[in-house]
């Protein structure tokens, strides 16, 4: 039986069930539609919790990714701190809602209560 080791792992296994069951579509609309902009506007009308995850996650990583490359060799020896906009945290918590909401979640036995974490 397949268990989950934390919240941060059911957390991301459903936003990777998310995006994957819209990429899914994407493909689909892809070769009907050939165009990518189509997709990108079906792939948010499909799955608008996949646009969440994408808009946040690559965000995310392309400003990670910067201060790490900025940072160079002092990252690689004493961590990497990284700050964020108020909207940048709150897309993050918008996502974390949609994810904490998602099945694989609410039945992962790694919510301490169906309470909802982010409150306050």
């Amino acid at each position: 039986m397949f268990k989950f080791s934390s919240l941060g792992h059911a957390l991301a296994t459903a936003a990777q069930t998310i995006v994957s069951n819209a990429r899914l579509m994407e493909t689909v609309i892809a070769k009907v539609q050939g165009q990518e902009s189509i997709v990108e506007v079906a792939t948010g009308f499909v799955s608008p919790q996949a646009a969440l995850i994408e808009r946040a996650a690559f965000g995310i990583l392309g400003k990670v990714s910067h201060a790490a490359i900025d940072a160079g060799a002092v990252a690689s020896a004493a961590g990497l701190n990284v700050q964020f906009t108020a909207a940048e945290i709150a897309d993050v918590r918008e996502l974390a809602r949609t994810l904490l909401a998602h099945p694989i979640v609410q039945t992962s036995g790694v919510l301490s209560s169906p309470a909802d974490p982010l409150k306050g």
